[in-house]
């Protein structure tokens, strides 16, 4: 009888305690092997291998999504060497499938094909993909990691460990800027046939063009290809390669608190990496004025505008709706903000006070999301709910929410870390 309700409560504790482990693993990070959004950054002359600039390049980090890169270059080595062709198929498994978004949404035993897969896995940053290309060349994931990892090292990437194909969060997966440009530059050093992948900027598949979030792909004048990633525990990241006249850079950008931010920043980089190497900016975009808040988020001198092929005003203006309908595709939903708080606890204890509020069957998960960089003296969080598939929902349970007197405010869709990887 004691042991029996013993168990139950050790049931009842696991419980109650689970939400707040789960929880403080998304703000921490996992564990100490990597930073939790530290804000890394490089440039660099991809012909010479002149460092033009650099902060905490050595600084160990999340790779998220840039891990992808990887997976992208052990297939572009597979199809070089004839192991694989573009025209072959491979076959999702069911761990493939019940990976967390972003994904293509492939069935068990679902085929795609080689080349649409590399479209996926640049455009889509589709996970399930990356499961899938692991397992056809490495048979199981755990493997292919390791083939990743041993071909990190022998590309000099000294400071890197890969656990998986896609870069959803795992304890034991790390890198640097450093090595991440150093992948960057073997991309299109070693692959000059296939690198051209990295600057599709969209594609079509089932019946749907699926648009890339790159930002900078799309609008920086010069730049030609790579990725962006995110993940919660290290920020919003860039890789990206730009030539202008005879000079090719590669820069690298971890840590960013928002898209649009580390977008902005990264082609201030270029553009002053390029002067620095005497290629003046063919046209200057000078940044309106309500765009002020977020210039200093890398406290980023406005002394060198960042140039673009388009305004970039104008750019989100046009593709607000085409932005949000892909994001959601992509698995990013709407949210609910009630608060902000000084303390991790206080956030946590108002997101589920307002997750109780609502009725049940209209979402909203309680989330913690820290709004202060890592190391800051005096650390902010964001209390949220998330999980709100319309904009229509997240604004309905606001106003009920409103209607209990709580403080909220709709927040649009964004990549949510939705997955622990133990």
């Amino acid at each position: 009888m004691y042991a029996a309700r013993t168990f139950l409560d050790m049931k009842r504790l696991v419980r109650v305690m689970a939400p707040a482990l789960v929880l403080l693993v998304m703000v921490s990070g996992h564990s100490g092997n990597a930073s939790a959004r530290t804000y890394a950054s490089i440039v660099v002359d991809a012909d010479t291998g002149r460092v033009i600039h650099e902060t905490n390049a050595d600084a160990r980090i999340y790779p998220a999504s840039l891990t992808k890169m990887m997976s992208l270059y052990l297939l572009f080595e597979s199809i070089e060497k004839k192991k694989i062709r573009l025209s072959d198929s491979m076959k999702a498994s069911q761990r493939a499938v019940r990976q967390p978004p972003s994904k293509l949404g492939l069935r068990v035993g679902q085929s795609i094909a080689v080349e649409s897969a590399i479209k996926a896995l640049v455009v889509k940053s589709a996970n399930d993909v990356a499961v899938v290309v692991a397992e056809h060349l490495g048979s199981t994931e755990s493997g292919f990691a390791a083939m990743m990892t041993k071909k990190a090292k022998a590309l000099g990437m000294t400071g890197t460990v890969f656990r998986n194909a896609s870069g959803l969060p795992h304890r034991g997966q790390f890198s640097t800027a450093r090595d991440l440009m150093k992948l960057s530059v073997a991309l299109k050093r070693d692959f000059p046939s296939y690198y051209k992948y990295f600057s599709v900027q969209s594609f079509d598949y089932a019946g749907a063009t699926l648009e890339t979030h790159n930002r900078v792909l799309k609008n920086y004048d010069g730049a030609d290809g790579l990725k962006t990633g995110y993940i919660n525990a290290s920020g919003f990241n860039v890789a990206t390669s730009a030539r202008r006249g005879h000079v090719s850079l590669v820069g690298v950008v971890i840590g960013g608190r928002t898209a649009m931010a580390r977008d902005r920043h990264m082609m201030d980089l270029l553009d002053k990496s390029f002067l620095s190497a005497g290629v003046t900016a063919p046209h200057a975009y000078q940044r309106a004025q309500a765009d002020g808040n977020h210039a200093d988020e890398y406290r980023v001198s406005a002394a060198v505008p960042a140039s673009y092929k388009k305004g970039q005003a104008g750019e989100n203006r046009q593709n607000k709706r085409k932005d949000i309908a892909s994001q959601r595709a992509a698995g990013e939903t709407w949210g609910i903000q009630v608060g902000a708080f000084k303390g991790m606890e206080s956030a946590d204890k108002e997101a589920k006070r307002a997750a109780s509020a609502l009725k049940r069957g209209n979402g909203g998960i309680p989330l913690v999301v820290p709004a202060s960089s890592a190391g800051s003296k005096n650390p902010l969080y964001r209390a949220r709910l998330i999980g709100f598939d319309t904009e229509r929902r997240a604004r309905n349970a606001c106003n009920a929410l409103k209607k209990k007197a709580f403080r909220c405010a709709v927040v649009s869709p964004g990549p949510v870390e939705v997955a622990m990887t133990p």
